[in-house]
């Protein structure tokens, strides 16, 4: 049902487009990104790049590397351009998980830092995504729910070049 309902959105979004004059060719855009089907022929390059990036996106947020996530997608042949996933592999940006990543306590969490991993509540709920940059505010929110057993005290980060803790 959720899946459904997850699949239906790519419908509303066609269809709040269609109201705004001008938008037809990214009304279009959208409908053929659609990473749940295999496309019937070759897709518009804008197509085929919404595809990689969001099935790409949640790979990432999965866990995998750039080169695995890539991989992944070249498995899920010919769903994926070829083309668009050669340049994403070559150029694209690293992948939080491909950076040097170390986990930490709760207690040396910086501002600055980046979350690898998603923090979960200890019942599974998640409280804050990967790629999560972690400023003062919620590190200090995360200091509360680990005293209260709510999280893990360690978590994954990458560590940035002006992250004080990354000089240590």
């Amino acid at each position: 049902e959720e899946r459904r309902m997850m699949r239906g959105i790519q419908d509303l979004g066609g269809q709040m487009l269609a109201r705004i004059p001008g938008l037809e060719p990214d009304r279009e855009i959208l409908r053929l990104h659609n990473v749940h089907a295999v496309p019937d022929g070759p897709l518009p390059l804008e197509s085929a790049v919404l595809r990689v990036a969001i099935a790409y996106d949640r790979l990432e947020a999965g866990g995998k590397t750039r080169h695995d996530a890539v991989e992944v997608l070249r498995s899920r042949d010919p769903m994926y351009d070829s083309e668009v996933l050669d340049v994403l592999e070559a150029y694209g940006p690293a992948s939080l998980i491909d950076k040097l990543e170390r986990a930490v306590s709760v207690s040396e969490l910086a501002s600055g830092m980046v979350l690898t991993r998603d923090i979960t509540g200890t019942d599974g709920s998640l409280l804050l995504g990967t790629g999560h940059q972690l400023n003062d505010v919620i590190i200090e929110r995360l200091r509360n729910l680990a005293e209260r057993r709510i999280i893990r005290q360690m978590v994954l980060v990458a560590m940035l070049d002006d992250t004080p803790a990354a000089a240590s």
